[in-house]
């Protein structure tokens, strides 16, 4: 899923005001196994993961290490940003290989890069100087939260420029017409979808990337992991950059300072996970976890903020203060990274910027542990992180979910069904009539005929 604060982009740039969150928020994830509880605080943000009594859940719990420490080596550092704008990856794709800034995303599935020319892009990828790229002759079309594009359906070789034994033939998309979609001076060409294959345009049998990858690389563990430090920096006009890793294959354990802690993927599509409980400055919010979840709760580094469904983000704002004030050369700017959503909750880059955050699909979990990013200031109350436990909780990750009732989908099919009935029970007499009219007429009109020739 695809989402930036634009106006992050251009507060950048202008240093106008800045905004501090004095009241910390929780959110509690249903854990994996262990009563061990994650906390941190990243800017305004904390994330907390608690075990469940009754969980069922069993999952082998296998600490994986990435293919070699060398590979690591060549993938750490391998992501940079600019505030706001997401962040990307250096991907070589075509024959001879042509380099595109490809933003990760874990909350779409496709692999797609501008093909033709965009005010917004500094350079694209030429298809027709690429001896390898072969046309699949289908239409493609994207939505997102915000934006979206089009173009056609290709392959090509691909690989990551950090991890140069991870090339692949896979499914590319030619961006040729886009709305909103990308984002000025984002450094960014086109986007890497790392979700599900379900999530996968125009269907699911078009293979995204990391799937073809681990096709042609049966060795390959089916997990990657991300850590994003755009925290780690002062953001400026002149020094706006920040940077990442993403570790393909496994994880890297220099990367966090804990263990790391997970929480089942409720639904393989994107990367859904189920919050139990939201928290302002330590108190509950006190609703139904149910409605945390609606209608999903997911993982989605192609976000920029936590997005919070409107009830529960406008609760989450009653207690906190915020102190607007113009902004002072030299000073941290901590910006409000919260915004209301229409389509669930999202946990978005300014959280995920709090922790190495592993997604171990053979597993079907996420995990999350205390990030090494260094901070400008972490004496810095606000930006301060730890991880701490164990917690407890008697909450069920079955009580928590959103889940499309049953017997209301029947319910509509059967609507549905009576409906057609009722129509082609009305529409069949009046056929019938009109066409037995248009018969009497036809026959009449032929006999006027006759008789006047007579």
């Amino acid at each position: 899923m695809l989402s930036y604060i634009a106006s992050q982009a251009k507060y950048l740039n202008t240093v106008a005001t800045v905004a501090f969150l004095t009241s910390c928020i929780q959110i509690a994830l249903v854990p994996v196994c262990h009563g061990l509880q994650a906390q941190t605080s990243i800017k305004q943000s904390w994330i907390s993961e608690v075990v469940s009594k009754s969980s069922k859940i069993r999952l082998r719990l296998v600490r994986r290490e990435a293919p070699s420490s060398e590979a690591i080596a060549k993938m750490e550092n391998n992501l940079e940003g600019i505030s706001g704008n997401g962040y990307y990856v250096d991907v070589n794709v075509g024959t001879p290989p042509q380099k595109m800034q490809l933003l990760i995303d874990t909350g779409s599935a496709n692999l797609a890069v501008a093909c033709e020319p965009d005010k917004n892009v500094d350079h694209y990828f030429h298809r027709d100087k690429s001896s390898t790229f072969e046309d699949q002759e289908t239409s493609i079309y994207v939505p997102y939260t915000e934006g979206e594009w089009s173009g056609q359906l290709g392959t090509d070789i691909v690989g990551i420029t950090s991890a140069p034994n991870f090339t692949v033939t896979a499914y590319v998309s030619c961006i040729t017409k886009s709305k909103d979609f990308y984002v000025n001076d984002a450094d960014w060409q086109g986007i890497l979808g790392l979700a599900y294959s379900k999530l996968s345009r125009p269907e699911p049998s078009y293979s995204p990337f990391w799937d073809s990858l681990r096709e042609e690389n049966p060795d390959l563990e089916d997990v990657f992991s991300i850590q994003l430090c755009g925290n780690s920096f002062v953001h400026t006009s002149e020094n706006p950059l920040m940077d990442g890793s993403l570790i393909l294959g496994g994880i890297d354990p220099s990367m966090t300072k804990s263990e790391i802690l997970y929480t089942p993927i409720y639904k393989e599509w994107y990367y859904e996970v189920v919050l139990t409980d939201i928290g302002v400055g330590g108190d509950s919010l006190n609703l139904d976890c149910k409605e945390y979840n609606f209608d999903k709760t997911i993982v989605d580094s192609g976000t920029t903020s936590i997005r919070l469904p409107v009830k529960h983000y406008l609760r989450a704002l009653e207690p906190a203060t915020f102190v607007v004030s113009e902004a002072v050369p030299g000073e941290i700017c901590v910006k409000f990274g919260f915004t209301p959503s229409t389509t669930g909750t999202v946990l978005g880059a300014v959280l995920m910027e709090a922790f190495y955050v592993v997604f171990d699909r053979s597993n079907s979990r996420v995990g999350f542990g205390q990030t090494t990013c260094p901070l400008p200031d972490p004496d810095h109350p606000v930006l301060s992180r730890t991880i701490s436990g164990p917690s407890v909780s008697d909450k069920n990750i079955k009580d928590c979910a959103y889940k499309k009732s049953e017997t209301a989908h029947q319910a509509f099919l059967v609507a549905t069904y009576i409906m057609a009935a009722v129509c082609i029970v009305i529409i069949l007499p009046i056929v019938f009539i009109f066409f037995s009219w248009s018969h009497r007429v036809s026959r009449r009109n032929k006999g006027y005929q006759q008789s006047f020739a007579e």
